[in-house]
């Protein structure tokens, strides 16, 4: 096992599931910090992460005077996988009492010409088996989502099989979670 020092504590090793069922047992081992994509980064002023054993502890702070957009934990790992063969990434966890489970997120180049066009954000806590599309997403991406109208976190959703048929060319160029005010740990 790869392991390094960060402030004196062992790196933690996270193994996150994106294949099919037949491919589980290639999971992927990612090593925690140091397989995270700095340039993705989207970890805000209020939001942390720690290596606990080997666990991640991710919380954001509780003041109720610090303005909720700085609140935010996410973290990516680069890949290049086609959206195709990527099957529902899971996640081991645990939450704090009355706290929402981390979302998964995956960068997508829905095109397959290189470039990231979107991210399709999974909340298996709010929203089931239901993938809802970033605001920031290329506009062609919004043109053919599978669905359109409100009430799954953008206009813009639908399962991870529906936007395959839909991008059947996309590929995922990094995946990775996010958590807004909440605290919950891997391991």
């Amino acid at each position: 096992m790869k392991k390094s020092v960060i402030g004196g504590i062992a790196a933690a090793v996270l193994t996150v599931l994106l294949a099919t069922p037949a491919q589980a047992a290639e999971a992927s081992v990612i090593h925690v910090p140091d397989d995270f994509a700095p340039t993705l980064s989207d970890t805000r002023a209020a939001g942390h992460y720690e290596v606990v054993g080997t666990g991640l502890h991710i919380w954001t702070e509780a003041d109720p005077l610090i303005a909720g957009g700085v609140k935010k934990v996410a973290e990516y790992v680069a890949t290049s996988k086609p959206l195709t063969t990527v099957g529902e990434p899971s996640l081991s966890y645990t939450a704090t009492t009355g706290t929402t489970p981390p979302g998964f997120q995956l960068v997508v180049d829905f095109d397959n010409d290189g470039s990231a066009d979107g991210i399709l954000i999974g909340e298996p806590g709010v929203y089931g088996n239901t993938w809802w599309l970033n605001n920031g997403a290329k506009q062609f991406v919004k043109d053919g989502a599978p669905n359109v109208g409100g009430g799954y976190g953008s206009d813009y959703w639908g399962t991870l099989d529906e936007w395959r048929a839909y991008f059947p060319n996309a590929v995922v160029t990094a995946f990775g979670f996010s958590s807004a005010p909440a605290s919950w740990a891997t391991g």
